[in-house]
């Protein structure tokens, strides 16, 4: 299980990359373990993650009464099962791209340092899924919210993906369109299966 020191030290090195500070590299470890390790990023995520689900479902049951009949945890449970398989398969995918995209020399060190990045990318959703699903915040100041940390997390993958792979910036667009639409096309399948 990674420890807390880790999860410092993750969000310590993605900032400095954020910054433009490619010291910022020093601070993930891209062997092969540490490439295995950087997917146990999901444990300390899932809170985050159930808290937006939750918030979520909270949103679509005032818009949508019908929606009422499906219980929060069936809802949860299937959309936790989604972000598994997002946070599994995106990568899968970009593996089976990198040749194309010209990253394949770089892709483990990519996925290791995004992995690490999502803990930073996760805050300002969460904080605006919390804020709507405790009542401090309208459907609107956390809607707006939300897209303020859709566009930081953004920025943060796009600035990740090219310290890290030494890409172009249009390969780095190009990396973040695949993982949305691979996201977006996982969260259309996990809302059909919930009604």
């Amino acid at each position: 299980m990674i420890t807390l020191a880790e999860i410092r030290a993750g969000v310590t090195a993605t900032w400095l990359l954020v910054k433009g500070n490619p010291e910022g590299l020093r601070g993930f470890d891209f062997s092969e373990a540490g490439f295995w390790r950087s997917f146990q990023v999901i444990v300390p995520l899932l809170p985050a993650f159930a808290i937006g689900i939750a918030a979520e479902h909270r949103y679509l049951v005032a818009t949508d009464p019908d929606l009422a009949t499906v219980p929060l945890l069936v809802f949860l449970a299937v959309k936790l099962a989604g972000e598994v398989v997002n946070w599994f398969g995106a990568p899968l995918l970009l593996a089976a791209l990198a040749g194309p995209l010209g990253i394949a020399p770089r892709f483990a060190p990519l996925i290791t340092a995004t992995n690490w990045a999502s803990l930073l990318a996760a805050i300002l959703p969460t904080v605006a899924a919390l804020g709507f699903g405790i009542g401090l915040l309208s459907d609107r100041g956390a809607g707006l919210l939300g897209l303020i940390g859709l566009a930081a997390s953004l920025a943060i993958f796009y600035r990740v993906s090219r310290m890290t792979t030494g890409c172009s910036a249009q390969i780095a667009v190009v990396m973040l369109l695949i993982g949305l639409i691979f996201a977006k096309l996982i969260g259309i399948v996990t809302s059909h299966l919930v009604g």
